[in-house]
C-alpha cells in the first residue's frame, strides 16, 4: 500500500489495520529529510515506482497541489492493475499552509472527473460533513478537536501570541459559540454542511 502526502496517522490507516497488517510505502509531497519516506512530486509526472500497490491512499492532499492533473496521473502509476486508489479532500475549507495552499477545496465531481480522466472507474464517491465543523471552519478558523466539537461553548480556543491575547480572544468569540453550540454535529450528509470530498476509483 502507498500512502501519498499523508503520515502513519490518517484514520484511513486505523481502520484498514482492524482487517490486517498492511505493508505501507510513505511518500511525501514536498522535499523532506526522512529515510522512511520516498519524495513524490505530485505536480510533474514522476512516479518512481510504478505498478507496485494495491491500495494507493492520497487524503487530504490535494488543496496542496497546483497541478491537479498530474497528481492523478501519478497516482494512477503507482497502482497495479485492479488496484484501488482513495482520494479524500476539503470541500469547503480554510487556508493552512503545507508548505503551500492552492484551493478551498474541491467537490467529488471534480475528483471523478480527474480520476476518469486517467482511465479509472469509478466505485464510490460523495462527501460529509457536519454543520458545526463547517462553521468553526469559516467563523473561526479552526479545525475543531473532539473536545471542542462536543461542547463548543465551554472549549478553548488557542491562537498564537500573549495570554492576553488568547482570554481576550476567547472572550470575543463568546457569540460564535453559541452559533456552534446550537449547530448539528452530526453527519447531515449534505451539501450545505459539507467540509470533505472523497472517492473511491479502481484501475
Amino acid at each position: 500500500m502507498a500512502v501519498v502526502g499523508g503520515g502513519p496517522n490518517e484514520p484511513e490507516l486505523e481502520e484498514l489495520a482492524k482487517f490486517n497488517r498492511i505493508e505501507i510505502v510513505f511518500f511525501g509531497i514536498e522535499e523532506i529529510l526522512n529515510e522512511n519516506w520516498s519524495f513524490l512530486d505530485l505536480n510533474r509526472q514522476t512516479s518512481p515506482r510504478y505498478g507496485e500497490f494495491d491500495i494507493v491512499l492520497c487524503s487530504q492532499v490535494l488543496e496542496h497541489i497546483w497541478h491537479v492533473p498530474n497528481a492523478f496521473i501519478n497516482l494512477y502509476k503507482l497502482l497495479s492493475d485492479g488496484g484501488y486508489l482513495w482520494v479524500a479532500c476539503p470541500f469547503s475549507n480554510y487556508y493552512h499552509g503545507s508548505p503551500d495552499f492552492y484551493s478551498a477545496g474541491f467537490s467529488p465531481n471534480f475528483i471523478d472527473v480527474n480520476a476518469e480522466n486517467v482511465g479509472l472507474q469509478k466505485i464510490t464517491s460523495g462527501f460529509n460533513g457536519a454543520r458545526r465543523d463547517y462553521l468553526a471552519r469559516h467563523l473561526l478558523n479552526v479545525w475543531l478537536t473532539e473536545k471542542q466539537m462536543e461542547h463548543p461553548l465551554i472549549s478553548y480556543y488557542g491562537i498564537p501570541g500573549t495570554s492576553l491575547n488568547k482570554f481576550f480572544y476567547n472572550l470575543r468569540i463568546i457569540p460564535y459559540k453559541f452559533v456552534l453550540l446550537f449547530s448539528s454535529k452530526k453527519d447531515l450528509g449534505d451539501i450545505f454542511s459539507a467540509t470533505e470530498s472523497y472517492g473511491l476509483y479502481r484501475k
